[in-house]
């Protein structure tokens, strides 16, 4: 605060002892002591009131940011749980569920008829076509295809 050297601390000092004279001197150096050590403490304790309410308005604030965080997070959780996608899955699921059981209900229904074997095609008495008609050779060389047939 204030820039006193040796020297000034000295001029004061040899001012004092002028003034004051020897015998008052000791009394009022040991006041003057006294006052300002209380001024010191005075100082030192309304710093630590200073820091100790700055430190407060951060621990306040810290805390209103923790509060937003937790706020946002709980939106969060709740805009996940309302989505869309877990709607759509539930619905999916539900549907998957419900055509499960239809299915079982059919099959309990009607056991001899899902259980029996698959019904053999009729064969028919009808000749079958050739797919590729053998020519008939005469001894004059000449071919001759078969006539065909209309079924």
């Amino acid at each position: 605060m204030f820039d006193v050297g040796f020297w000034e601390i000295a001029i004061i000092s040899l001012i004092a002892l002028i003034i004051l004279g020897p015998e008052r001197l000791p009394r009022a150096a040991r006041s003057l002591g006294v006052w300002v050590g209380k001024a010191r403490r005075m100082l030192a304790e309304v710093k630590r009131d200073i820091d100790r309410e700055l430190d407060a308005a951060d621990l306040k604030k810290i805390q209103e940011i923790k509060e937003e965080v937790a706020e946002t997070v709980q939106d969060s959780k709740k805009m996940f749980e309302d989505a869309s996608i877990k709607q759509d899955l539930d619905e999916a699921k539900s549907a998957l569920e419900e055509t499960a059981t239809a299915l079982n209900e059919k099959i309990s229904e009607q056991p001899e008829e899902s259980a029996a074997e698959p019904a053999k095609p009729k064969k028919s008495k009808t000749p079958k076509k050739a797919k590729n008609p053998k020519p008939v050779v005469k001894e004059d060389t000449q071919v001759v295809e078969e006539p065909k047939t209309v079924a």
